[in-house]
């Protein structure tokens, strides 16, 4: 769980990010939408394995809310995504002014990193 738009524990806007990165196989929709309603949270967003073909992007994820329905764009289910992802090394934060690519779903674009600040411009 982190706390997205702040910079302390159980102010912000909740966002269950669960990562199955690891897995050889992408995880089945439905299952997807079982963690999302379980973490019961406005959104949740699962950060999934690498793509074996296609553009190379740093992460793919899909976020769907406590009912089940996916959701694009860049709202908090990205930005906590890109946050965690970041943080925990699992990807590594560009210099000010650097991107890297994202999958969300099956959209594409890039997250422009400033400071300590993330932007996704819309698709």
């Amino acid at each position: 769980m982190v706390d997205v738009f702040v910079d302390a524990p159980l102010a912000g806007n909740p966002l269950a990010v669960i990562d199955v990165s690891h897995l050889d196989d992408d995880s089945p929709v439905a299952w997807m939408q079982k963690v999302a309603r379980e973490f019961n949270q406005a959104e949740s967003t699962v950060v999934r394995p690498k793509a074996t073909t296609g553009k190379d992007v740093a992460a793919r994820l899909r976020s769907f809310t406590a009912g089940g329905t996916e959701v694009f764009g860049a709202g908090h289910n990205a930005l906590g995504a890109w946050w965690w992802l970041f943080e925990t090394g699992r990807v590594t934060r560009p210099d000010d002014g650097g991107r890297v690519a994202q999958q969300i779903g099956d959209r594409e674009s890039d997250v422009l990193v400033l400071g300590d600040t993330l932007g996704i411009p819309a698709p």
